[in-house]
């Protein structure tokens, strides 16, 4: 770990990032399939209007019949559309991270990215990025259901008990987070550079962080502390911006408001994509890269 120059690297990734600003073309992409998301939630909110129609006008004059909306049919039709919802912002993560991972590694290779690659690049790593989101909710999920339901059957035994077992299973999720992040933090580049399916890349991940954890684990606490760091410089503007009186409502606080949201928007993107590029420099530079 110590052969590294992690500052070094740090400070390539964000000039890499300036010198390849069509990486922000990706951000533009995954604004427009939002938007479509949005239209499919309406269309949802307009099936179940159409669908409850009768019911919902019954409500509005009689609103102790407000319990008949929970029907078993609407029951069915939300957890329907949810799963539908899942999938979808699933796949859109899946497509934008993939045209991102792919201009990284075309930039780690040649120093240089276009947009010409970017949608071919979404497709080639998305079945791959897809899988391996599908198993990192599982890996969150999962623990969390079967903690959560033996906290609730202990809680319903007994209040002493299940007070405990709730505050030591939130203790031990928060360290199993933290695995979770060490495990995956080089999954990223690791897609980009191996073949295999969506468990071959997670089991490869985890076996990187095992091989190399203190490599991993200054790679990810240099990444943190920067945004740690720039949380604390921004912070001051919040006063700037904020009047004594935080109740006068005027047309110069909406402004500096606005101001302020777009600076911090803007730093965010800088921050993200120069991290980004931090991790895959400092993973494709560590010698000890299996």
């Amino acid at each position: 770990m110590a052969d590294v120059p992690y500052f070094e690297l740090l400070k390539k990734g964000f000039r890499q990032f300036l010198g390849n600003l069509p990486l922000l073309l990706t951000l533009l992409v995954s604004i427009i399939l939002l938007a479509g998301f949005l239209i499919v939630l309406c269309i949802e909110l307009v099936l179940l209007l159409v669908i409850n129609k009768g019911p919902i006008l019954a409500v509005l004059s009689q609103p102790e019949l407000l319990a008949g909306l929970f029907s078993l049919k609407n029951i069915f039709l939300l957890a329907l559309f949810l799963i539908i919802d899942i999938v979808i912002l699933l796949a859109i993560g899946a497509y934008s991270a993939g045209m991102k991972i792919g201009m990284y590694k075309e930039i780690i290779d040649t120093g240089r990215t276009s947009a010409r690659n970017m949608f071919s690049y979404g497709r080639r790593f998305f079945g791959i990025y897809f899988g391996y989101e599908i198993i990192r909710m599982m890996l969150f999920l999962v623990p969390m259901a079967v903690l959560g339901g033996i906290a609730v059957l202990a809680l319903a035994a007994s209040n002493v008990l299940g007070v405990i077992l709730i505050l030591l299973f939130m203790l031990v999720f928060i360290a199993y987070a933290f695995f979770l992040s060490f495990g995956l933090f080089f999954v990223n580049p690791i897609i980009v550079s191996r073949k295999g399916t969506a468990q071959d890349i997670v089991k490869a991940s985890f076996s990187y962080m095992k091989q190399n954890f203190w490599h991993v684990f200054a790679t990810w606490g240099i990444t943190v502390l920067v945004f740690i760091g720039v949380a604390i410089v921004l912070s001051p503007l919040d006063y700037i911006v904020t009047p004594a009186d935080a109740t006068a409502l005027t047309a110069a606080l909406v402004a500096s408001s606005i101001i302020l949201g777009v600076i911090r928007a803007i730093v965010n993107i800088i921050m993200g994509f120069g991290t980004d590029l931090f991790r895959f420099n400092s993973y494709f530079y560590n010698p000890r890269r299996k």
